[in-house]
């Protein structure tokens, strides 16, 4: 709650620079906007990689999200080239 009053801001800034919040979140590829809304131009207080993530899917935008636990299960599995099969989950590719 305490970041809501900076994120009514950004998503006004945001609608008056695309129009609509619709528009901004098709004008690009999701990654993107996940991008912008998490670490990006249109910083959101306490949205993560993974929050924006699921905002896209609340408005039916196709994103997928890393899941740590499904890093271990394929570490674990033998998918991993680490020796003790762990498999870290990294926001940097994402």
């Amino acid at each position: 709650m305490l970041g809501l009053k900076d994120n009514i801001l950004v998503l006004k800034k945001i609608e008056k620079e695309y129009d609509s919040l619709d528009y901004f979140v098709r004008s690009d590829e999701a990654i993107t906007i996940v991008k912008k809304l998490s670490k990006g131009k249109y910083i959101l207080k306490g949205v993560g990689l993974v929050l924006a993530g699921e905002y896209l899917k609340g408005v039916r935008i196709i994103v997928s999200n890393r899941d740590i636990h499904i890093c271990r299960i394929l570490g674990k599995s033998g998918y991993s080239k680490k020796r003790n099969g762990n498999i870290k989950c990294s926001n940097k590719d994402y």
